[in-house]
């Protein structure tokens, strides 16, 4: 139920940030692919190479075999060379139009809040405070969908190209993997968890480096000799914030650590098999560079699928705030139909008078009701 959850949110957030230029999406799509597949083609066009070249040792070598491998692979470099302006300007252009929509969307959901009380609560401070960091994550996922297809895409070619050398190479590299993908998915719910607890922390440290950084209130401030105050209740806000974040990277660099050791060793038992391999026949010299070849971009893309795996799952939970933001709100008093409400008086005659009237938000204790005087003439 969780992973359904998650994928609705993604598809949600997928489709209102596509929904802004579908024709530049589309193009924007292709290129990743295009360009995240090329990898792939250039280790195997290295290891029949490397063969054609060891093969032209012992007997004449084909120097049209050769001169067309070697051109295809210089092919596989220009092309996505040649693709990287244009990828760019899509990016830029959907990122922009996004944060455009994600914008508009929250300004006319806000329109619908009506009632001040709910807006001076500070439980939906908080939760502004956690809605102004989801606004900027539908357009962060034209990024991650590029990093994070542009890791599998060419992880997946990888190792099956490692499955020719021996079945068990690509399943031991999985292995090593998916625990590391797990401990970024935990350390992203972590992290936001910390910012959700320390939301009204930093609302306040923010207003007090706002208010001392302001000459509009300079003069106030060290009138008053307030920039003590100030500072001393930054300070508190900040050592507990800066405490637990310490706790939480020093925890992401054990296990990445552990992780990244184990991938390590894994790598070199890979090697030694291949070389071995080789130096008795039942491997060739193309094998060996398609093998060194291949690890390398293995686990550079890795690397990324790690980073970006434990940011897309932030993103999606920021995602799934900003959505149940957007579906749940709503004015908390009754309000008339569009039309049928009634008219406030064009005027008043006589004046209104007040008595035994209470103002409290919901949750306080009621306090004694104060008489005023009437208002009016």
């Amino acid at each position: 139920m969780k992973l359904q959850s998650t994928a609705g949110v993604l598809g949600r957030g997928f489709a209102l940030v596509m929904s802004v230029d579908p024709l530049a999406g589309a193009a924007y799509l292709a290129i990743v692919v295009v360009v995240n597949v090329l990898p792939v083609l250039q280790v195997w066009l290295m290891k029949l190479l490397v063969d054609q070249l060891a093969a032209g040792l012992a007997r004449a070598p084909d120097a049209a075999t050769i001169a067309t491998l070697g051109a295809l692979y210089v092919l596989t470099l220009v092309v996505p060379a040649g693709l990287q302006p244009v990828h760019e300007v899509l990016a830029s252009r959907l990122m922009d139009r996004s944060v455009a929509e994600v914008d508009r969307r929250l300004m006319r959901v806000g329109a619908r809040l009506v009632d001040l009380v709910h807006l001076e609560r500070p439980v939906f401070q908080d939760e502004l405070r956690l809605l102004q960091e989801a606004a900027y994550r539908p357009p962060q996922l034209f990024w991650i969908l590029q990093y994070v297809l542009g890791s599998l895409l060419p992880l997946v070619g990888l190792l099956l190209l490692l499955t020719q050398l021996h079945p068990l190479i690509p399943l031991v590299l999985i292995l090593g993997t998916i625990p590391h993908l797990l401990a970024e998915r935990r350390l992203s719910w972590l992290r936001y968890q910390a910012m959700a607890r320390r939301s009204r922390a930093a609302r306040e440290m923010d207003y007090c480096a706002r208010l001392t950084a302001d000459p509009a209130a300079a003069k106030e401030v060290r009138i008053f000799g307030l920039g003590d105050f100030f500072w001393r209740r930054f300070q508190e806000r900040c050592v507990a914030a800066l405490a637990e974040v310490s706790q939480l990277r020093l925890r992401a660099l054990r296990t990445s650590t552990l992780f990244g050791g184990l991938h390590a060793l894994a790598l070199a038992v890979g090697f030694w098999y291949v070389a071995a391999q080789s130096g008795t026949g039942r491997l060739t010299l193309g094998d060996v560079a398609l093998y060194l070849n291949a690890v390398v971009q293995v686990e550079n893309r890795v690397m990324l699928l790690s980073f970006f795996f434990g940011m897309m799952h932030e993103t999606v939970i920021h995602l799934r705030g900003l959505f149940h933001f957007l579906d749940r709100a709503a004015p908390a008093i009754a309000l008339a139909p569009m039309g049928r409400g009634r008219p406030a008086p064009a005027a008043l005659r006589e004046g209104i008078e007040i008595r035994g009237v209470r103002f409290r938000y919901p949750g306080e204790v009621p306090s004694t009701p104060c008489p005023l005087p009437p208002l009016g003439g």
